[in-house]
C-alpha cells in the first residue's frame, strides 16, 4: 500500500562536507562531474562513485534496487539528489558519509555536454508563452522540467511532436530533459 496526501520535503542543498546532521536527509548537490566513470559498474549489491563540484568530493551509492544502477553514468555536470547515509566500517561513526540517488529522476543535467547540439531536437518558441512545443523522431521515453537548481517541476511520458502545457510556470529559465534509453538531451528554454 502507497501512502499518500503527506507532506513532501525540499532537499536541503549541501555545500561542503557531510556531517551526522545529514543522515536520514534528503539531500541535494549541485555542479557535480562523476570522478572516475569506470567506477560505475553495474555490478553486485550496489557500487560507490566519488562525484565532484570541483571543491568537494562526495561518495554516491546507487543500490542495485534502483533504476540507476543497470544505465549508463551521467556525462557532463549534474545535480543529484538523494537520502543521506553513512557507512564506516571502523566503528568510530566520523567518516564514511555518502548519498543514495532513489531513482533516474534524482539525476539532473544542468545543460553541459548534454548533447545540445544534438539538431535531432527542437524546442520552440523560445521564450515561450503557455505552451511549449518539442519536436523529435528520437524515442523519448519522458520529458522533465527542471528549474535551474535541478528541482523537477513537471514530467510528461511522450514522444515525437508535443505541445508541453508549461502555463503554470512562472517568468524565467529552465532546463527541459528528454530521457533516451537511460541518456538525457536537455534543453533551456525560457518562459516570457
Amino acid at each position: 500500500m502507497e501512502s499518500s496526501g503527506n507532506t513532501l520535503f525540499d532537499p536541503e542543498l549541501v555545500i561542503g562536507d557531510m556531517t551526522e546532521d545529514h543522515e536520514g536527509e534528503i539531500l541535494q548537490f549541485n555542479n557535480l562531474i562523476v570522478v572516475d566513470p569506470g567506477d560505475w559498474t553495474g555490478a553486485g549489491a550496489g557500487f560507490n562513485v566519488e562525484v565532484t563540484d570541483g571543491v568537494n568530493t562526495y561518495q554516491m551509492r546507487i543500490d542495485n534496487d534502483v533504476d540507476l544502477y543497470s544505465l549508463p553514468a551521467p556525462v557532463g555536470t549534474f545535480n543529484a539528489i538523494g537520502l543521506g547515509s553513512q557507512f564506516d566500517g571502523d566503528g568510530a561513526c566520523s567518516d564514511g558519509y555518502q548519498f543514495l540517488p532513489r531513482s533516474l529522476e534524482d539525476i539532473i543535467s544542468t545543460g553541459v555536454n548534454d548533447h545540445s547540439t544534438d539538431l535531432r531536437v527542437k524546442v520552440f518558441p523560445n521564450p515561450a508563452g503557455q505552451l511549449l512545443s518539442v519536436q523529435t523522431e528520437l524515442p523519448v521515453e519522458r520529458w522533465i522540467v527542471s528549474d535551474m537548481n535541478g528541482k523537477q517541476l513537471m514530467q510528461w511520458e511522450a514522444h515525437g511532436v508535443h505541445a508541453l502545457d508549461i502555463s503554470r510556470l512562472e517568468p524565467g529559465v529552465y532546463v527541459l530533459q528528454g530521457i533516451v534509453g537511460g541518456e538525457r538531451i536537455s534543453r533551456k528554454f525560457s518562459v516570457q
